[in-house]
């Protein structure tokens, strides 16, 4: 019965099929009289009735209610066709029933049906498991999970169960629990463990394409699934996550596996209990939310989420930010300050990346929500730092780095009303203990950049920090804030553009300090009388080096820099090489330049022909144009003095109506009334054509 109208139906969902096989004990001719022993064994009838539960559906709109029976062939419908049954109908059949027989109805009728089947013969009704394990020799394995307590709008992970296939096997899962709202909340993925080899990472199911090492399934119920070796140590990872609208308790569920082989390994693996860790988002030039590390003593498959809210509970340590927005603190700790937490809106863009090292391994993008339902962090114990041999293994430094898309969202990056209160918390759960630490190596490089300009140039620092404030007091003038008098006085200050060195002296030496400064003395002329012979030295310029591009974050810059330190040579192959003309080629292209502009002349000749033909078409068409307009001008001035006209005699016949009309009725009203006036006023009213009513009332009047 198909409860909710906003999912989508799934026709005969449960998996029902009808077996029907030949009696065993078939009527012989001692108990029937008149019955022949042959009939009896090909007369087989079977009765079929279709009838789908109330509704408003009519059979004559479409989609119509039907149900077709097919044969089941293998593990799929079947392509044979038994019979179409529409809204309200039955039909008898006569199949011949040698062996046993199995039939699937796939039905359409979203609010529930009842079929009826009788048959002569043994009739049966199996599940679609049960049809699998009679049939086509599959496995029931069955798995008893219990999942942990869950939270209203949180991600959770429900279990975690390790597959392996030691040859090729076909496998059927479903879930089964006692919620049945819950089922439609939650999701199955499937993961390949086997990453390294194209073939043996290929996950094979009848519903979706190949070469994907991830398939999530949309239902709870799957298709056939086909599981290829892939390692010893590898194998796969089934797991169900979903996030559910409204709490739940704890309670047991049952995972049901049918398979083609018995020697599939189905074993759930123990996690860890969840933990969560959060921090209030601090705007960043780069749009950082967080960065951390991640520590493990072995390998670890680990589940986590990542998700931004409004309000909430976090630590109250971890609102304190350094100088440049760096955030402070990770872990949501024991003393926590409590607010209500709000969905962020609209939703963000937000990425997450996993580095080990300088490695991208995965990235992942989500609005306002990021999972990873399976990563597997390898344990460095025995590996080297470092290794000259790019093939070789080395030590394992993970980094967890989310952040906004700055172009989906410019203003991530400064503080204002949509950044205020906002916040990150990542919940991540593993088959081992990890830790994960607050990441600051990007902040300590920049800090130390930043501590190298200053000491290369003192009193850079506050220079910088006097341009930003005189910055931010010029923006808060345009907007038209007003300045207190502080202020005011800060901008009035002139601008320190050069700093100043202990090398610079005033003219005159020391005593000019004192206000004693000797006059200046003309140098002598060059080659005169007294003049020294001063030996002209060029002064050398200190060049400064360009930075290194590993000192820089910001991907332009680390661009400009490894472009500026490479070597920049023209690179040409033997084909490349530049080739020198002849003079016999030189005269060929001469010549041949020289007939391309002279096609070119004679091509624009035409053209300018042409130009010139249709200059004259289109002066011809504007006298002509005008001779029509002229023409039909005075047709209209005609017309409009004839429709003046009848419109004038209109009004004549209309005023003098009314006037023979008026006289007429004057005339009526007399106490005496001449007779021969009355009648030529009655004359001259018809032909006035005056209203009947008053000529008849002459007419009577004149009777």
């Amino acid at each position: 019965h198909w409860q909710n109208p906003k999912e989508t139906f799934i026709s005969n969902q449960k998996g029902l099929y009808l077996l029907a096989e030949p009696d065993q004990n078939p009527p012989t001719q001692e108990t029937i009289e008149d019955i022949q022993i042959d009939e009896v064994n090909e007369a087989t009838k079977l009765l079929l009735a279709f009838a789908p539960n109330g509704c408003t559906l009519n059979s004559t709109l479409s989609p119509s209610l039907y149900m077709l029976l097919r044969k089941a062939a293998g593990e799929k419908y079947g392509q044979e066709l038994v019979q179409y049954l529409e809204y309200m109908k039955g039909v008898q059949l006569n199949p011949t029933i040698a062996e046993k027989e199995y039939y699937r109805p796939i039905i359409y009728a979203p609010f529930g049906y009842t079929i009826w089947a009788l048959s002569n013969h043994k009739l049966r009704e199996l599940s679609h498991a049960d049809y699998l394990c009679e049939s086509q020799g599959f496995v029931k394995k069955e798995l008893e999970i219990e999942y942990p307590e869950t939270s209203a709008n949180r991600y959770q992970l429900y279990f975690k169960v390790q597959l392996k296939a030691e040859e090729e096997t076909d496998c059927y899962f479903k879930i089964e629990m006692e919620d049945k709202y819950l089922l439609s909340t939650v999701r199955m993925k499937l993961i390949n463990r086997n990453q390294e080899s194209e073939e043996k990472k290929k996950i094979i199911t009848s519903t979706e394409c190949l070469g994907n090492y991830q398939t999530t399934f949309p239902s709870t119920q799957t298709e056939k699934v086909s599981l290829v070796p892939n390692g010893e140590e590898q194998g796969y990872m089934l797991m169900l996550e979903g996030m559910t609208p409204y709490a739940i308790p704890a309670g047991p569920m049952k995972l049901v596996c049918l398979t083609n082989k018995e020697s599939l390994q189905c074993e759930q693996v123990e996690m860890e209990e969840a933990q969560e860790f959060g921090d209030i988002y601090t705007p960043y030039k780069y749009g950082t939310i967080f960065q951390e590390r991640i520590y493990v003593g072995e390998d670890t498959p680990t589940s986590f989420h990542v998700r931004i809210r409004k309000g909430g509970s976090y630590n109250a340590g971890a609102a304190k930010d350094d100088k440049k927005g760096a955030k402070k603190g990770a872990a949501v700790q024991e003393e926590e300050v409590k607010v209500q937490e709000f969905e962020v809106s609209p939703k963000r863009l937000i990425t997450l990346q996993i580095f080990d090292g300088e490695t991208l391994l995965h990235e992942v993008e989500g609005y306002n929500h990021i999972s990873v339902g399976h990563f597997v962090f390898k344990s460095s114990a025995g590996l080297k730092e470092t290794s000259e041999d790019p093939n070789e293994e080395v030590a394992h430094k993970y980094l967890l780095k989310c952040f906004f898309d700055k172009n989906e969202w410019p203003n991530c990056t400064t503080k204002n009303e949509e950044t205020e209160d906002l916040g990150w918390v990542m919940k991540m759960q593993s088959a081992s203990v990890l830790a994960v630490a607050k990441d600051t190596a990007q902040e300590d490089k920049e800090a130390s950049i930043r501590q190298s300009w200053e000491t290369n140039e003192p009193g850079r620092g506050e220079k910088a920090k006097k341009s930003r404030q005189r910055y931010m007091l010029q923006m808060k003038k345009k907007r038209g804030e007003e300045l207190t008098e502080e202020e005011e006085q800060f901008l009035k200050e002139p601008r320190e553009r050069k700093v100043k060195t202990d090398s610079e002296t005033p003219r005159g030496g020391p005593a000019a300090k004192k206000g004693k400064a000797a006059p200046a003395k003309a140098a002598p002329k060059k080659g005169a009388k007294g003049a020294k012979q001063v030996e002209e030295v060029e002064e050398k310029k200190e060049e400064k080096p360009l930075p290194l591009a590993k000192d820089h974050t910001n991907a332009y810059i680390t661009e400009f820099l490894l472009h500026s330190s490479s070597e920049r040579l023209l690179e040409y192959g033997e084909e490349e090489l530049p080739v020198l003309r002849d003079e016999e080629e030189k005269t060929q292209l001469k010549e041949d330049n020289e007939k391309a502009l002279k096609v070119f002349e004679e091509k624009m000749k035409l053209q300018e022909q042409e130009r010139e033909e249709l200059k004259k078409k289109i002066e011809e068409e504007k006298v002509m144009n005008a001779e029509r307009s002229t023409t039909e001008r005075k047709k209209i001035k005609e017309q409009r003095v004839e429709t003046m006209g009848e419109r004038n005699k209109y009004r004549e016949l209309i005023s003098g109506r009314k006037e023979k009309e008026f006289a007429l009725l004057n005339l009526i009203a007399q106490e005496k009334i001449d007779i021969n006036a009355l009648e030529k006023a009655i004359e001259e009213a018809k032909e006035k054509m005056v209203n009947e009513n008053s000529i008849q009332k002459g007419e009577e009047a004149l009777a």
